[in-house]
């Protein structure tokens, strides 16, 4: 439920030139109070402890939000890599790199990502990904 939820408000921001940006700065939004009352009471109904429905889906929310903010921004732009050196940072973060590479060799996608992150979120690390 929750996973679906923050999908479809991400596709929602998405839709929206600055859509994340303009969520993120409006603490008061209806919509997003019903979106979290929507979960939270979910959450709740199902057993979950009022407090740990709170963090739950104030996480997934802010996490989305986050998420589209990068996408929005898009790839960094030519000034940004004039100079950068790839095989530099690739031997300084051989983890991150090989961590990069094997998610997306895989043929997964930012989608996937999004999702599979999420996946963590709500599940843990025993969700796999």
């Amino acid at each position: 439920m929750l996973i679906g939820l923050a999908g479809r408000l991400r596709r929602a921001l998405l839709a929206h030139p600055d859509g994340a940006r303009i969520i993120s700065a409006s603490q008061l939004s209806l919509k997003m109070a019903a979106i979290s009352e929507l979960a939270m009471s979910t959450l709740v109904g199902r057993g979950i402890p009022l407090r740990q429905a709170r963090l739950v889906v104030l996480t997934v929310l802010r996490f989305t939000v986050g998420y589209v903010l990068e996408e929005q921004n898009g790839p960094p732009d030519a000034d940004a890599l004039d100079g950068f050196d790839l095989a530099a940072y690739a031997a300084a973060y051989p983890t991150v790199m090989a961590g990069i590479t094997e998610y997306f060799q895989s043929g997964h996608t930012a989608d996937d990502l999004f999702r599979d992150c999420l996946e963590q979120i709500v599940h843990g690390p025993a969700a796999g990904g």
